[in-house]
């Protein structure tokens, strides 16, 4: 995870500009120019946190609950300000066992807490990091999003091959298990086992060739515009951004604010998910967003660490 190659990304999304208009409360659906005319679909990838599940609660909320539980003050803005500041390249690393995953974790809670600068917590910072650290590495801990299941049983329904892409160790495979979604995945393939993360076009790359997909007519679905889009551009996919948050309105390529969006997109269909399931795909409320801040997801108590490039 931390030889990610720099493949092209996006320009500067303009949602970063603090002169920018209000970001709008979702994002209607919205493909490249000539999407409609390019065929039929091979297949879809998925990225896995953030995208499927999220961590239940939030990793800053948890971390804001724990620093008040240990006497420390109440003091989400100061939290939630220290996460924003991470980079695609600040979270912890894949980890061989669970008990190097827990020294990982805390480690980084560690580091998080003294970069929040909230003061009268220095004797207990450890143990709020290893607490913190116990929660995010418990499968069960993650909830999956009201718009996944849906959406899974209309693409195998229209007989669409799936497959995930996810820079993540081999915590991934219990979360999947412990939420049920390792049965709509027959292939997962992880940076862990690759040996590469996204946006890496080596591991889309193997994706294809375990799933039989032409990449000319694959689909990459994620809500990272460095690991997602950008990986996805380098191996030849079609990115679909998942801006649950509706964080990048100024993004030029493919972005959808509800994996609900994303069948019409794909040209299988109509509105009817989203006639029939509403808003309850996730976008405001609990639902995640950017550096794991998602609640508790309908299918399953799957949740993700919070790695943005997950």
């Amino acid at each position: 995870m931390t030889s990610a190659d720099q493949a092209q990304v996006p320009a500067q999304d303009p949602a970063q500009d603090p002169d920018q208009e209000p970001v709008r409360d979702r994002a209607p659906a919205r493909a490249p120019a000539g999407a409609r005319r390019r065929g039929r679909p091979a297949g879809v990838l998925f990225d896995a946190a953030d995208t499927l599940f999220t961590l239940s609660p939030s990793l800053p909320e948890l971390v804001t609950e724990l620093v008040g539980s240990h006497g420390g003050p109440w003091a989400p803005d100061r939290i939630g300000r220290a996460f924003d500041g991470l980079g695609p390249f600040d979270w912890p690393d894949d980890q061989p066992t669970h008990d190097a995953r827990l020294c990982a974790w805390a480690a980084f809670v560690e580091g998080l807490l003294e970069a929040s600068g909230i003061e009268g917590i220095d004797a207990a910072r450890p143990a709020i990091a290893r607490a913190a650290a116990a929660v995010v590495t418990q499968p069960r801990r993650y909830g999956v999003f009201p718009d996944v299941a849906p959406v899974l049983d209309l693409l195998a329904a229209s007989g669409l091959p799936v497959g995930i892409v996810s820079n993540f160790d081999e915590l991934l495979f219990d979360i999947l298990r412990a939420t049920g979604l390792d049965s709509w995945f027959p292939v997962v393939v992880t940076s862990y086992r690759t040996g590469v993360p996204k946006p890496d076009p080596l591991i889309f790359g193997e994706a294809l060739r375990r799933t039989g997909m032409d990449p000319a007519r694959t689909y990459h679905v994620g809500d990272s515009l460095h690991s997602d889009m950008g990986g996805a551009r380098a191996a030849g996919l079609r990115g679909v951004l998942l801006d649950r948050t509706g964080a990048h309105p100024g993004y030029a390529g493919a972005r959808i604010a509800s994996l609900l969006d994303l069948p019409a997109l794909l040209g299988l269909g109509t509105p009817a998910l989203r006639e029939e399931f509403g808003d309850d795909g996730g976008g405001d409320g609990d639902d995640g967003g950017h550096g794991g801040r998602g609640g508790r997801g309908g299918r399953g108590a799957i949740s993700s660490p919070g790695r943005a490039a997950r």
